[in-house]
Protein backbone atom coordinates (compact mmCIF):
# COMPACT_ATOMS: atom_id res chain seq x y z
CA UNK A 1 0.00 0.00 0.00
CA UNK A 2 1.30 3.45 -0.88
CA UNK A 3 0.01 6.97 -0.29
CA UNK A 4 1.01 9.86 -2.49
CA UNK A 5 0.39 12.35 0.33
CA UNK A 6 -1.25 12.13 3.70
CA UNK A 7 -1.71 13.82 7.04
CA UNK A 8 -1.95 11.79 10.20
CA UNK A 9 -1.08 11.84 13.90
CA UNK A 10 0.50 8.40 13.40
CA UNK A 11 3.68 7.24 11.77
CA UNK A 12 3.27 5.73 8.31
CA UNK A 13 3.47 2.06 9.32
CA UNK A 14 1.06 2.47 12.22
CA UNK A 15 -1.36 4.32 9.96
CA UNK A 16 -1.33 1.47 7.46
CA UNK A 17 -1.86 -1.07 10.23
CA UNK A 18 -4.90 0.81 11.51
CA UNK A 19 -6.29 1.18 8.00
CA UNK A 20 -5.92 -2.56 7.57
CA UNK A 21 -8.32 -3.16 10.46
CA UNK A 22 -11.19 -1.26 8.82
CA UNK A 23 -13.99 -3.62 7.76
CA UNK A 24 -16.83 -1.19 7.04
CA UNK A 25 -17.23 2.31 5.65
CA UNK A 26 -20.20 4.56 6.40
CA UNK A 27 -20.69 6.76 3.35
CA UNK A 28 -22.47 10.07 3.47
CA UNK A 29 -24.53 10.55 0.33
CA UNK A 30 -25.38 13.97 -1.09
CA UNK A 31 -22.13 15.91 -1.46
CA UNK A 32 -19.95 12.82 -0.95
CA UNK A 33 -20.91 10.19 -3.54
CA UNK A 34 -23.17 12.45 -5.59
CA UNK A 35 -24.32 16.05 -5.75
CA UNK A 36 -28.01 16.63 -6.40
CA UNK A 37 -28.74 14.45 -9.42
CA UNK A 38 -25.14 13.90 -10.54
CA UNK A 39 -22.91 11.00 -9.50
CA UNK A 40 -19.29 11.97 -8.86
CA UNK A 41 -16.99 10.30 -11.42
CA UNK A 42 -14.89 8.50 -8.78
CA UNK A 43 -17.75 6.92 -6.84
CA UNK A 44 -18.14 3.74 -8.88
CA UNK A 45 -14.44 2.89 -8.79
CA UNK A 46 -14.30 3.60 -5.06
CA UNK A 47 -17.19 1.24 -4.29
CA UNK A 48 -15.68 -1.46 -6.53
CA UNK A 49 -12.38 -1.11 -4.68
CA UNK A 50 -14.11 -1.58 -1.32
CA UNK A 51 -15.84 -4.74 -2.57
CA UNK A 52 -12.55 -6.15 -3.89
CA UNK A 53 -11.00 -5.56 -0.47
CA UNK A 54 -13.91 -7.28 1.30
CA UNK A 55 -14.84 -4.03 3.05
CA UNK A 56 -18.56 -3.51 3.55
CA UNK A 57 -20.27 -0.15 3.30
CA UNK A 58 -23.47 1.60 4.28
CA UNK A 59 -25.08 4.62 2.70
CA UNK A 60 -25.75 7.16 5.42
CA UNK A 61 -27.90 10.26 5.20
CA UNK A 62 -29.19 12.94 7.52
CA UNK A 63 -32.15 13.48 5.21
CA UNK A 64 -35.21 11.62 6.58
CA UNK A 65 -37.66 13.09 4.04
CA UNK A 66 -37.47 10.04 1.77
CA UNK A 67 -38.14 6.38 2.49
CA UNK A 68 -35.55 3.62 2.08
CA UNK A 69 -37.30 2.62 -1.17
CA UNK A 70 -36.97 6.23 -2.40
CA UNK A 71 -33.24 6.25 -1.68
CA UNK A 72 -32.69 2.87 -3.31
CA UNK A 73 -34.48 4.16 -6.41
CA UNK A 74 -32.33 7.31 -6.32
CA UNK A 75 -29.12 5.28 -6.14
CA UNK A 76 -30.33 2.97 -8.91
CA UNK A 77 -31.02 5.97 -11.14
CA UNK A 78 -27.39 6.98 -10.64
CA UNK A 79 -26.13 3.49 -11.51
CA UNK A 80 -25.52 2.24 -7.95
CA UNK A 81 -27.10 -1.09 -7.04
CA UNK A 82 -27.79 -1.09 -3.30
CA UNK A 83 -29.87 -3.14 -0.87
CA UNK A 84 -32.08 -2.08 2.02
CA UNK A 85 -29.48 -3.49 4.43
CA UNK A 86 -26.91 -1.04 3.01
CA UNK A 87 -29.05 2.03 3.80
CA UNK A 88 -29.12 3.85 7.12
CA UNK A 89 -31.10 7.07 7.44
CA UNK A 90 -31.93 9.30 10.37
CA UNK A 91 -35.42 7.79 10.24
CA UNK A 92 -33.94 4.38 11.04
CA UNK A 93 -31.67 5.95 13.67
CA UNK A 94 -34.73 7.54 15.30
CA UNK A 95 -36.60 4.23 15.26
CA UNK A 96 -33.61 2.47 16.84
CA UNK A 97 -33.37 5.23 19.46
CA UNK A 98 -37.08 5.00 20.33
CA UNK A 99 -36.91 1.22 20.66
CA UNK A 100 -33.98 1.49 23.06
CA UNK A 101 -35.00 4.50 25.15
CA UNK A 102 -38.82 4.53 24.86
CA UNK A 103 -39.79 0.90 24.27
CA UNK A 104 -43.40 1.49 25.35
CA UNK A 105 -43.93 4.35 22.90
CA UNK A 106 -46.19 3.45 19.98
CA UNK A 107 -48.09 6.62 19.15
CA UNK A 108 -46.03 9.44 17.66
CA UNK A 109 -46.71 12.94 16.44
CA UNK A 110 -44.54 12.98 13.32
CA UNK A 111 -43.55 16.30 11.80
CA UNK A 112 -42.26 14.87 8.53
CA UNK A 113 -43.01 13.86 4.97
CA UNK A 114 -45.41 11.04 4.02
CA UNK A 115 -42.39 8.95 2.98
CA UNK A 116 -40.88 9.30 6.44
CA UNK A 117 -44.22 8.55 8.11
CA UNK A 118 -44.49 5.34 6.06
CA UNK A 119 -41.15 4.15 7.49
CA UNK A 120 -42.42 4.64 11.05
CA UNK A 121 -45.65 2.84 10.21
CA UNK A 122 -43.70 -0.08 8.74
CA UNK A 123 -41.79 -0.25 12.04
CA UNK A 124 -45.06 -0.57 14.00
CA UNK A 125 -45.66 3.03 15.08
CA UNK A 126 -48.98 4.86 14.82
CA UNK A 127 -48.95 8.51 13.70
CA UNK A 128 -51.31 10.75 15.65
CA UNK A 129 -53.53 13.43 14.15
CA UNK A 130 -53.29 17.20 14.39
CA UNK A 131 -55.64 17.29 17.36
CA UNK A 132 -55.29 18.11 21.05
CA UNK A 133 -57.43 15.02 21.77
CA UNK A 134 -55.05 12.61 19.99
CA UNK A 135 -52.24 12.52 22.56
CA UNK A 136 -48.96 10.95 21.35
CA UNK A 137 -46.31 9.17 23.38
CA UNK A 138 -43.56 11.26 21.81
CA UNK A 139 -42.94 13.99 19.24
CA UNK A 140 -40.55 13.55 16.30
CA UNK A 141 -39.50 16.61 14.29
CA UNK A 142 -37.77 16.11 10.95
CA UNK A 143 -36.92 17.69 7.62
CA UNK A 144 -40.49 18.23 6.40
CA UNK A 145 -40.87 19.53 2.84
CA UNK A 146 -44.65 19.15 3.23
CA UNK A 147 -44.73 21.28 6.37
CA UNK A 148 -48.10 22.74 7.32
CA UNK A 149 -48.36 25.64 9.73
CA UNK A 150 -51.03 23.94 11.88
CA UNK A 151 -48.86 20.85 12.31
CA UNK A 152 -45.85 22.97 13.27
CA UNK A 153 -48.04 24.61 15.92
CA UNK A 154 -49.23 21.20 17.13
CA UNK A 155 -45.64 19.95 17.45
CA UNK A 156 -44.81 23.08 19.47
CA UNK A 157 -47.85 22.44 21.68
CA UNK A 158 -46.83 18.87 22.48
CA UNK A 159 -43.24 19.96 23.08
CA UNK A 160 -44.53 22.58 25.53
CA UNK A 161 -46.51 19.88 27.38
CA UNK A 162 -43.26 18.09 28.19
CA UNK A 163 -43.67 15.01 25.97
CA UNK A 164 -40.48 13.27 24.79
CA UNK A 165 -39.22 15.38 21.89
CA UNK A 166 -36.78 14.01 19.32
CA UNK A 167 -35.20 15.69 16.30
CA UNK A 168 -34.05 13.46 13.45
CA UNK A 169 -31.09 15.64 12.44
CA UNK A 170 -29.41 18.96 13.28
CA UNK A 171 -29.06 20.40 9.75
CA UNK A 172 -30.33 23.95 9.33
CA UNK A 173 -30.54 23.63 5.54
CA UNK A 174 -30.44 20.69 3.13
CA UNK A 175 -27.78 20.79 0.35
CA UNK A 176 -29.20 21.49 -3.09
CA UNK A 177 -27.97 22.49 -6.53
CA UNK A 178 -31.23 24.40 -7.12
CA UNK A 179 -31.60 28.18 -6.70
CA UNK A 180 -33.39 27.97 -3.35
CA UNK A 181 -32.84 27.40 0.37
CA UNK A 182 -34.23 24.12 1.70
CA UNK A 183 -35.13 24.79 5.34
CA UNK A 184 -34.16 21.66 7.27
CA UNK A 185 -34.93 20.07 10.63
CA UNK A 186 -32.57 22.26 12.65
CA UNK A 187 -34.34 25.41 11.51
CA UNK A 188 -37.77 23.90 12.16
CA UNK A 189 -36.69 22.98 15.69
CA UNK A 190 -35.30 26.50 16.15
CA UNK A 191 -38.78 27.86 15.42
CA UNK A 192 -40.30 25.50 18.02
CA UNK A 193 -37.64 26.52 20.53
CA UNK A 194 -38.27 30.20 19.92
CA UNK A 195 -42.00 29.65 20.49
CA UNK A 196 -41.76 27.34 23.52
CA UNK A 197 -38.30 27.75 24.99
CA UNK A 198 -37.69 24.02 24.61
CA UNK A 199 -35.03 22.26 22.60
CA UNK A 200 -35.27 18.61 21.49
CA UNK A 201 -34.32 16.08 24.16
CA UNK A 202 -31.97 14.52 21.63
CA UNK A 203 -30.92 15.44 18.12
CA UNK A 204 -29.93 12.44 16.05
CA UNK A 205 -28.14 12.31 12.69
CA UNK A 206 -24.53 13.23 12.08
CA UNK A 207 -22.65 14.10 14.27
CA UNK A 208 -24.62 12.19 16.93
CA UNK A 209 -22.83 8.87 17.64
CA UNK A 210 -26.12 6.96 17.46
CA UNK A 211 -25.78 7.10 13.66
CA UNK A 212 -22.64 4.97 13.74
CA UNK A 213 -23.74 2.97 16.78
CA UNK A 214 -26.73 1.68 14.81
CA UNK A 215 -24.46 0.49 11.99
CA UNK A 216 -22.03 -1.11 14.47
CA UNK A 217 -24.88 -3.06 16.03
CA UNK A 218 -26.40 -4.11 12.71
CA UNK A 219 -23.12 -5.44 11.34
CA UNK A 220 -21.49 -6.70 14.55
CA UNK A 221 -18.54 -4.31 14.28
CA UNK A 222 -16.14 -2.79 16.79
CA UNK A 223 -15.54 0.99 16.73
CA UNK A 224 -12.04 0.67 15.26
CA UNK A 225 -13.44 -1.35 12.34
CA UNK A 226 -15.58 1.43 10.88
CA UNK A 227 -14.68 4.64 9.05
CA UNK A 228 -16.99 7.57 8.39
CA UNK A 229 -16.68 9.29 5.01
CA UNK A 230 -18.49 12.63 4.85
CA UNK A 231 -18.29 16.22 3.79
CA UNK A 232 -16.72 18.67 6.19
CA UNK A 233 -19.83 20.83 6.51
CA UNK A 234 -20.36 20.01 10.20
CA UNK A 235 -18.07 21.80 12.68
CA UNK A 236 -15.81 19.06 13.95
CA UNK A 237 -15.76 20.44 17.46
CA UNK A 238 -19.35 19.21 17.75
CA UNK A 239 -18.36 15.59 17.19
CA UNK A 240 -18.61 13.78 20.52
CA UNK A 241 -15.92 11.59 22.01
CA UNK A 242 -15.89 8.34 20.05
CA UNK A 243 -12.80 6.32 20.99
CA UNK A 244 -11.16 4.42 18.15
CA UNK A 245 -13.39 5.61 15.33
CA UNK A 246 -12.12 6.99 12.07
CA UNK A 247 -13.37 9.95 10.07
CA UNK A 248 -12.50 10.50 6.41
CA UNK A 249 -13.49 14.00 5.41
CA UNK A 250 -14.31 14.97 1.84
CA UNK A 251 -13.93 18.41 0.37
CA UNK A 252 -17.11 19.17 -1.50
CA UNK A 253 -16.54 20.11 -5.14
CA UNK A 254 -17.83 23.58 -5.91
CA UNK A 255 -17.35 26.51 -8.26
CA UNK A 256 -14.31 28.68 -7.68
CA UNK A 257 -15.19 31.61 -5.49
CA UNK A 258 -14.94 35.17 -6.79
CA UNK A 259 -14.31 36.41 -3.27
CA UNK A 260 -11.00 38.22 -2.68
CA UNK A 261 -10.38 35.93 0.29
CA UNK A 262 -7.48 33.53 -0.02
CA UNK A 263 -8.57 30.26 -1.65
CA UNK A 264 -8.87 27.16 0.48
CA UNK A 265 -5.76 25.09 1.09
CA UNK A 266 -7.77 22.32 2.70
CA UNK A 267 -7.42 18.58 2.16
CA UNK A 268 -7.71 17.40 -1.42
CA UNK A 269 -7.30 13.95 -2.88
CA UNK A 270 -9.14 11.17 -4.64
CA UNK A 271 -9.50 7.38 -4.42
CA UNK A 272 -6.35 5.75 -5.71
CA UNK A 273 -5.77 2.09 -6.48
CA UNK A 274 -2.25 2.16 -5.08
CA UNK A 275 -3.68 3.49 -1.84
CA UNK A 276 -6.24 0.69 -2.10
CA UNK A 277 -9.09 2.57 -0.47
CA UNK A 278 -8.16 6.10 0.56
CA UNK A 279 -5.67 8.75 -0.44
CA UNK A 280 -4.95 11.32 2.22
CA UNK A 281 -3.82 14.87 1.84
CA UNK A 282 -0.82 16.91 2.81
CA UNK A 283 -0.90 19.56 5.51
CA UNK A 284 -2.37 22.98 4.63
CA UNK A 285 0.12 25.56 3.46
CA UNK A 286 1.36 27.88 6.17
CA UNK A 287 0.34 25.57 9.02
CA UNK A 288 2.85 26.16 11.83
CA UNK A 289 4.00 23.39 14.21
CA UNK A 290 2.24 25.19 17.07
CA UNK A 291 -1.02 25.31 15.13
CA UNK A 292 -0.72 21.61 14.23
CA UNK A 293 -0.11 20.82 17.91
CA UNK A 294 -3.25 22.71 18.93
CA UNK A 295 -5.22 20.83 16.27
CA UNK A 296 -3.94 17.48 17.53
CA UNK A 297 -5.04 18.48 21.03
CA UNK A 298 -8.48 19.37 19.77
CA UNK A 299 -8.32 23.09 20.48
CA UNK A 300 -8.62 24.10 16.86
CA UNK A 301 -10.57 22.64 13.99
CA UNK A 302 -10.78 23.52 10.35
CA UNK A 303 -13.59 23.75 7.88
CA UNK A 304 -11.42 24.02 4.78
CA UNK A 305 -12.85 22.83 1.51
CA UNK A 306 -11.33 22.53 -1.93
CA UNK A 307 -12.34 25.08 -4.55
CA UNK A 308 -12.76 23.70 -8.05
CA UNK A 309 -14.15 20.44 -9.37
CA UNK A 310 -11.67 18.05 -7.72
CA UNK A 311 -12.65 15.10 -5.57
CA UNK A 312 -11.60 14.45 -2.04
CA UNK A 313 -11.55 11.43 0.16
CA UNK A 314 -9.18 12.90 2.65
CA UNK A 315 -7.78 13.89 6.01
CA UNK A 316 -8.10 10.87 8.23
CA UNK A 317 -7.72 12.30 11.71
CA UNK A 318 -8.13 10.46 14.98
CA UNK A 319 -7.04 11.86 18.33
CA UNK A 320 -6.93 8.68 20.36
CA UNK A 321 -5.81 10.31 23.60
CA UNK A 322 -9.02 12.34 23.88
CA UNK A 323 -11.19 9.87 22.04
CA UNK A 324 -12.38 12.49 19.57
CA UNK A 325 -12.50 12.33 15.81
CA UNK A 326 -11.62 15.48 13.93
CA UNK A 327 -11.44 16.51 10.33
CA UNK A 328 -8.40 18.20 8.95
Amino acid sequence: MQFHRYRSVWEHEELLGRLGRIRHVALDMDGTIYMGGSLFPWTGAFLSELRELGIGYSFLTNNPSKSIADYLAKLASLGIAATREEMYTTTLATIDYLREHYPAARRLFLLGTPSMVSEFEAAGYVPTADSADDVPDAVVAAFDMTLEYSRLCRAAWWAKQGLPYIATNPDRVCPTDLPTVLVDCGSICAAIEHATGRRPDVTLGKPDPNMLSGILARHGLRPEQIAMVATASTPTSKWPATPGRWACWCSRARRRSTSPRRPSTGPISSPNTSARWANCSAKPAGCSPERRRRRRNGSRTSHNRQSGARSAYSAIRNTESSGAVYSG
